[in-house]
């Protein structure tokens, strides 16, 4: 990810796989990058949506360094996937935009905006039942100023992809 590193993990008393993303070390002393990837924490733990990854559980670890775990997500990325085969069908192009607008739905109802939008956020997760569709990678995410109070963002900052930005956020107009 974008602020830190994922690995796989196994829950030893659960018998769970999961996902354990830490923040990079250079991060770990810049009060903004904790904060961003607590914000990350939060704001996907604010979305209730099978398109969304889930967040099981986030704290500090040992050396101080801030941890989110996630569902382990397995199958390729969006991105990978368009690499190795090509332009999508009008079915499953339809599929795919249909499961994405049905997740973002759901996260702007709570308030929250991802704003790093791209294929390489985006998992084709296999599952028993099928392809499932899973939104990853809320560590920019926009989310209503709650009761704390704290806004991570300010007018003018350009925050994430460029080739996946619209045109008036590359211009700062947005926050």
């Amino acid at each position: 990810g974008g602020a830190g590193i994922v690995h796989r993990a196994m829950h030893e008393s659960l018998q769970r796989e999961a996902a354990v993303k830490l923040l990079y070390d250079q991060a770990i002393g810049r009060a903004e990058s904790r904060a961003r990837f607590l914000r990350e924490a939060r704001a996907a733990s604010r979305i209730d949506h099978p398109g969304v990854v889930r967040v099981l559980d986030y704290g500090t670890a040992e050396d101080g360094r801030p941890y989110l775990v996630m569902e382990k997500v397995t199958g390729p990325t969006l991105r990978s996937t368009l690499d190795e085969q090509g332009p999508f069908g009008p079915l499953r192009a339809a599929w795919i935009g249909a499961e994405i607008a049905a997740a973002l739905d759901v996260a702007h109802a709570a308030g929250v905006v991802h704003r790093d939008l791209k294929p390489e956020n985006i998992f084709l997760a296999r599952r028993a039942e099928g392809t499932v569709l899973k939104i990853l990678d809320f560590g920019i995410s926009k989310v209503d100023v709650g009761a704390d109070g704290v806004r991570l963002t300010r007018a003018g900052d350009i925050l994430g992809t460029p080739q996946y930005m619209s045109p008036e956020h590359t211009q700062g107009d947005v926050t």
